[in-house]
């Protein structure tokens, strides 16, 4: 038997693997980051401009003379913001110990198991594709809650050594923090002077006030759990719900009660790993568990990207280039004959830009104002 094509001879080289590939990628097309951001034009260079979109009220055409020349409208200042895109990516090693225990190798000589390569070779798919979508759903959640990425050594510990921190421009002034409306300012964690149902009714009306669009709030979980228990929430319910102070309040209760005042209540429950050398270090969210955010329900800007030099490149027997989602995602497998091993890797270049920044209001539960 030869080694050296049949790897690949029985996946069906390049065509066939791409059949494997795709059906792993559409396992994602409902992947969350996809619900808020939608793919930018592919583009070769590396840095990243976004024109954010301005808030305000249109201005009504004058009425004019028939012969009069038309007044000329305020060209609104449109603001640009931008940054380097990086570089996604990992790799799995599949060697003869893994082939032997999933049973493809047979004897020295003996044919392949085609049925056994297709399964490992769509798992360690999977887990390429899905580890990039988890990287993006990661940086969408931080957008969203914080208008801002940052990957340090905390989120990307095996990663580079110069972290990205890109700022996508949510304006100071809709960073709110608790209480911001209030006589007494205090953080929710202050169960006596808080007040969250009123910091959420007047976050709406701030946006209401500016002009600012919104369709849903947006917590973690944590931070929902947190509301259901505060005391000024469970009696603001009870009284809507004209029960007694005993009556145990729940969280669809909670839902039901401010339903009434504010936009539908969207809960992050979001949970990503990080790996050091193959080996589990932590669990961790994106989405900053001390922010609640007002912001629209449709989407909220794109996902830059750059395209991978390993595009360009052909595919060989022993080397096979393919992607997925259009192009964006580049993926290398590489059998080594002599060693059996067949060794897979995926790099992609994107990271998730907010088109509107201004539309996004941001709550800091954890501060007062002062």
């Amino acid at each position: 038997m030869n080694r050296e094509l049949s790897f690949y001879n029985y996946l069906g080289q390049k065509d066939g693997m791409q059949i494997i590939v795709d059906t792993v990628n559409e396992r994602y097309n409902n992947t969350n980051w996809k619900r808020d951001f939608e793919w930018a034009r592919p583009q070769w260079d590396l840095n990243f401009s976004v024109l954010a979109a301005e808030i305000g009220i249109t201005p009504m055409a004058a009425v004019i003379d028939v012969n009069a020349p038309k007044p000329l409208r305020n060209v609104r200042g449109a603001s640009f913001y931008g940054g380097s895109i990086p570089k996604l990516g990992h790799g799995f090693n599949v060697d003869e110990q893994d082939m032997r225990n999933q049973q493809i190798l047979a004897a020295r000589g003996g044919d392949v198991d085609i049925a056994a390569i297709s399964d490992i070779f769509f798992k360690n798919v999977d887990k390429l594709i899905g580890g990039a979508h988890a990287r993006l759903n990661e940086m969408a959640d931080q957008a969203r809650s914080t208008g801002k990425i940052v990957v340090n050594i905390t989120n990307n510990p095996d990663g580079v050594v110069s972290f990205v921190d890109v700022d996508l421009k949510v304006p100071a002034a809709n960073k709110l923090k608790a209480g911001f409306n209030q006589t007494v300012p205090a953080a929710w964690s202050d169960l006596t002077d808080s007040d969250p149902v009123q910091d959420l009714i007047d976050m709406v009306a701030y946006a209401d006030d500016n002009f600012i669009p919104y369709g849903v709030i947006e917590m973690a979980k944590s931070k929902f759990n947190a509301l259901v228990s505060h005391p000024k929430v469970m009696a603001f319910v009870r009284a809507r719900m004209d029960v007694g102070a005993t009556y145990p309040v729940n969280r669809g209760d909670v839902l039901s009660a401010l339903a009434s005042f504010l936009p539908p209540i969207v809960i992050c429950d979001a949970k990503f790993a990080v790996e050091v050398d193959g080996q589990a270090q932590s669990v961790t969210g994106g989405f900053d568990a001390d922010n609640v955010i007002l912001r629209p329900a449709a989407i909220l800007g794109e996902v830059k990207n750059a395209m991978s030099v390993h595009t360009l490149a052909p595919s060989t027997a022993e080397t096979v280039r393919t992607t997925a989602e259009e192009g964006r995602f580049a993926l290398l497998s590489t059998w080594k004959a002599t060693e059996l091993i067949n060794h897979v890797e995926l790099e992609a270049l994107a990271i998730p830009t907010l088109s509107n920044p201004k539309a996004l209001v941001i709550l800091d539960t954890a501060t007062a104002h002062s």
